[in-house]
Formats: structure tokens, sequence, C-alpha cells
């Protein structure tokens, strides 16, 4: 874990290291990469795309999105399926292209390893002042 510059000796440190590489998932039962394995390949990723793109249309719905994020391990909600929509579909059409997709995947594995960092105990939950966020935030954007 790389430590921010600045910081104040033991105060929690935010992992920096999200950016290279890695897909974590958040933990639980059938969570698939939860152990923190290597950011699947672009080649699976694509398998999966094709794997839960039903009608052959080339993008993702909603529901077909979260069944290819659910293949790689995340559990999410509906609602939070929708902002991701909102946010990675970058032609405006309420579908994720594999472009989308993958930019997708590195968004939440960057996010995912950051809570990580914090996530003490593993239960899910981070607790952090307002100064540890922001550096959070500030590391991906």
């Amino acid at each position: 874990m790389e430590r921010l510059p600045g910081r104040a000796s033991g105060a929690p440190q935010p992992c920096l290291s999200s950016a290279r590489g890695c897909l974590p998932v958040p933990p639980g039962p059938g969570a698939g990469l939860a152990a923190g394995a290597a950011l699947p390949d672009q080649s699976f990723l694509w398998n999966v795309f094709q794997r839960v793109d039903k009608d052959r249309s080339g993008v993702l719905s909603d529901n077909e999105l979260q069944q290819a994020l659910s293949s790689v391990g995340y559990r999410l909600s509906d609602q939070f399926h929708d902002i991701l929509i909102q946010k990675f579909d970058r032609q405006g059409r309420g579908q994720i292209t594999f472009d989308d997709f993958i930019q997708g995947c590195i968004v939440l594995q960057r996010l995912t390893d950051i809570s990580r960092c914090y996530d003490t105990d593993q239960d899910g939950w981070i607790q952090v002042s307002y100064e540890q966020y922001l550096s959070m935030v500030f590391s991906i954007v």
C-alpha cells in the first residue's frame, strides 16, 4: 500500500495501488474474485459480455449489465445498476457498450480496492473522516 504524502503519522492511509490492475470484489458467498484476484483479461470480460448480451445487440441493457457484473462477482442493487448506466453510458442511450463495460469494471475495481483499505474487519462498512474521503476520491479522479 502506498502512502499519501503529508499524511499524519498513524492516520489511516488510503490504498493507492488500486489503479494497478486487480479487480477485487465485495466479500461474500459466491463472490468469485473476492480474494482480490487480478483483473480478468479483456478476452474473459469479452466472453462475459457476449454471454449476457442475449439479443446480440452489442450493448448491455440494465438487466444484462447486472448479469455481467454478477458474473465477475459484484452483487449490487438495481438502483446502483441504474447509476452505473448513467455514469458509463457515453452514448446516452441507456445501454452499455463493451468499452463502457471495461471502464465501469476498472472504476468499480478501484473503488472496491480503496474501500477495502478502510474496511479493516471486512464487514462491508467503512468509517472515514471527510479528509480521508476526499483523499480516496482524489486518488481515482
